[in-house]
């Protein structure tokens, strides 16, 4: 029966010069070949007359696209959809990677040379502050004054024409500086959403495990089994949410969408 490592901080391993290696860096590099292992292998599977598991990769992947294109339209979503989907099974991969046989139990000077990246802290905050710092880019590639209105509307202060103008302003001063707040809560949300989900399933699983021997055979498979479904579920959310922070943030940018939104509150 696999250990899990329920340790919080991730396990320095070696060093290159000045760069740490730990336990969940290898993670993330098993994690990646394993993504490369299966995409050159299915590939040369795929037919035109699909099999089973051809038909159920491509319902998932044709439901990621609806998604995409909900969020950011049909003529962006062929750009950002390869993004979100390889993101998406990276997470699935990393969540269900201790289901592999013997891998997780392979040590080196004391310490497990495998973490799943995703139990790791620094994974998930990495992916979440990734995500939210490019869609920033974007959004001031795409329109610079309009993204920083959002966040600093002095314009509103200067055109102010009457106390109630000012008021208003001020006001809309305030609303910047939260969103500005709200952008961090984006990244915390995300990322502890992720990391809590994953760090909980497998800490109770070592918790049942470590109870009494005859507990680490049988007990622990219907926790194991919903700790599988919870890893395909955090994969899908966490992938989800990314899309829509990211579609957000961009229409924010747009011109033409805060004409909508002042017209709306007109």
């Amino acid at each position: 029966m696999i250990m899990l490592d329920v340790s919080l901080p991730a396990s320095q391993l070696f060093s290159i010069g000045p760069i740490p290696i730990t336990d969940a860096m290898l993670g993330a590099v098993l994690t990646t070949l394993i993504l490369v292992f299966v995409g050159v292998a299915s590939a040369r599977r795929f037919a035109i007359i699909p099999t089973r598991i051809q038909v159920l990769f491509e319902m998932g992947a044709n439901y990621f696209l609806e998604q995409v294109e909900q969020a950011f339209g049909p003529e962006k979503a062929r750009t950002f959809f390869p993004v979100f989907f390889t993101l998406m099974l990276f997470i699935l991969v990393a969540n269900e990677s201790t289901m592999l046989p013997f891998v997780y139990e392979i040590v080196y000077n004391g310490a497990d040379v495998f973490r799943q990246p995703t139990s790791d802290f620094s994974g998930p905050i990495a992916f979440s502050l990734t995500l939210v710092v490019v869609s920033h880019i974007m959004a001031f590639y795409i329109s610079p004054i309009t993204h920083l209105k959002n966040f600093f509307p002095v314009g509103a202060v200067f055109a102010s024409r009457s106390v109630s103008d000012f008021f208003l302003a001020c006001i809309g001063m305030m609303i910047g500086l939260l969103n500005i707040v709200g952008e961090f809560a984006k990244v915390i949300s995300l990322a502890a959403r992720l990391f809590g989900n994953v760090f909980a399933g497998n800490l109770m699983v070592a918790v049942i495990m470590g109870i009494a021997v005859w507990m680490q055979w049988i007990v622990p498979i219907p926790f194991l089994a919903l700790g599988v479904f919870s890893g395909l579920i955090q994969a899908f959310v966490f992938s989800l949410l990314s899309i829509q922070f990211l579609a957000g943030t961009i229409e924010g940018a747009t011109p033409q969408s805060q004409e909508e939104t002042a017209q709306a509150v007109a």
